[in-house]
């Protein structure tokens, strides 16, 4: 199973899992609604809810994809994967690194499946 970002997981049998979630035209209206807002207005307390609201609504989104690759995932005797730094791609990809929730994923993989493999840093896998 390797990481990437144009395809966030390739598995060894050539199946691609891309899952993505960018910020929606509605999270950034909002935002933008909220700092124009008075401080301790009723109205800004509104916008927070609806933002709040909206935050846990992509949340789930992310938390629901992960638990179908997960589930997928799970069903595979063997799953054997590279440990990269995170943050050293978000140093070149930021957003789409933030976006797919990658990191999350890969520790809830160590935590969650039997028998999980790691690869080193440098070893070629593709």
């Amino acid at each position: 199973m390797d990481f990437g970002i144009d395809s966030k997981l390739t598995l060894s049998n050539g199946i691609k899992i891309d899952f993505e979630w960018q910020e929606f035209t509605r999270l950034k209206r909002l935002q933008r609604k909220l700092t124009k807002l008075k401080n301790d207005s009723k109205n800004k307390s509104k916008v927070q809810n609806l933002l709040k609201k909206e935050h846990e609504e992509i949340r789930n989104k992310r938390k629901d994809a992960q638990n179908k690759t997960l589930a997928f995932l799970k069903l595979h005797r063997g799953v054997v994967f590279q440990e990269d730094f995170l943050k050293d791609w978000a140093r070149l990809f930021g957003r789409q690194v933030h976006a797919s929730g990658i990191g999350e994923l890969k520790s809830r993989l160590r935590n969650s499946l039997e028998t999980p493999v790691f690869i080193g840093r440098y070893e070629p896998t593709t």
